[in-house]
């Protein structure tokens, strides 16, 4: 069965250290259910993330927010109707809607609105109408779907660790949700999405080029890099799948900084098997960068690093390293990694 193996180096060669890793960890995403009892379930799920620190409850309440707006899709189903009716349109005007000869159009989640405009009294009769041609059901929709939302961007303005576990979800989210949530928790930056095709990911910005490279030996890389003149980078060949020579798999991570970047830096890496679960072995809050690197002109490694070693217990097919860069209270990138475990 895989299991996640450390390591422990001290090299220095251009700024590299490499000290232990950690251990541990999240599954599909799937739309919850919405009743008259959501939102004793989405409390329930509040309570146990609060008592366990289990980000699956989290990701639970995440599922009520990340969904397509179901509001509009119903109104364009039957839009020759609603199109007709004035009242049922100006009422949709006056919220934003961009209404043409075909559709009704919104920028945003105009379901996510529903909890705020009912508890309004000039807007609840407005919503109501709106509602009244469509089964209940798809009220408590809205209304639980915004109610995440607050409840979700509230806790996370009191507490970075449920910020930071929210801003992993955002690049994930559909589009709408996206903007949303980079609107109400004040991030100046779009969290940078990266998926490599051929074994390694590199990400940039204004703060910080990062290059994440899967070896099946990280040992003989680190020796490779250890071994190396400052000026010089190390010829790293990318690996895109696990066989049964060789059952080991790790990202290598490398480096440079800008002058803007908070430190310190962390990561996670968590691998997505191929039924898209994630596997129960979880490094977390692993160390990339302590402080400022002496000269920002070279290129560094990791301090931690971590991977995965495979046996005959493991199922043969695609599998994804994901990798998310962070500092303390925003999310930097995520990098995704695929690779194929291939049998005898």
């Amino acid at each position: 069965m895989k299991k996640i193996v450390t390591s422990l180096f001290m090299f220095f060669c251009i700024g590299c250290f490499f000290l232990p890793a950690a251990t541990n960890q999240k599954s599909k995403k799937t739309e919850p259910n919405y009743t008259l009892d959501s939102g004793k379930a989405m409390d329930r799920n509040w309570d146990q993330y609060y008592s366990t620190g289990d980000e699956t409850y989290l990701e639970n309440i995440i599922a009520y927010a990340d969904t397509e707006d179901l509001l509009l899709k119903n109104i364009n189903k039957s839009f020759k109707k609603f199109s007709k009716d004035e009242k049922f349109i100006g009422i949709l005007k006056e919220y934003g809607a961009n209404v043409t000869n075909k559709s009704i159009e919104f920028d945003f989640d105009f379901e996510m609105t529903v909890p705020f405009l009912i508890n309004n009294p000039e807007e609840e009769e407005k919503i109501k109408y709106i509602y009244s041609f469509f089964p209940n059901d798809l009220f408590i929709r809205g209304v639980m779907k915004g109610t995440a939302c607050w409840s979700l961007v509230s806790n996370a303005e009191q507490y970075e660790t449920i910020s930071i576990a929210l801003q992993k979800h955002i690049p994930y989210m559909n589009k709408k949700a996206q903007t949303l949530f980079y609107s109400m928790l004040e991030l100046d930056k779009e969290i940078g999405l990266v998926k490599a095709e051929k074994g390694q990911a590199i990400f940039q910005n204004n703060d910080i080029w990062i290059s994440a490279i899967l070896v099946n030996d990280l040992q003989a890389a680190l020796d490779q890099w250890a071994s190396l003149d400052v000026e010089e980078a190390p010829k790293l060949s990318p690996s895109t799948e696990v066989n049964p020579r060789n059952l080991d798999i790790a990202p290598f991570i490398c480096f440079s900084c800008g002058n803007q970047l908070k430190y310190p830096v962390y990561w996670d890496c968590e691998l997505i098997e191929p039924d898209s679960n994630t596997s129960p072995n979880k490094a977390e809050k692993l160390v990339l960068i302590s402080q400022k690197p002496q000269r920002s002109d070279l290129i560094y490694c990791s301090e931690k690093n971590c991977g995965w070693r495979f046996d005959d217990t493991d199922p043969a097919g695609n599998y994804i390293v994901r990798i998310t860069l962070y500092s303390e209270n925003k999310v930097i990138a995520v990098l995704e990694l695929p690779f194929k475990l291939k049998k005898k």
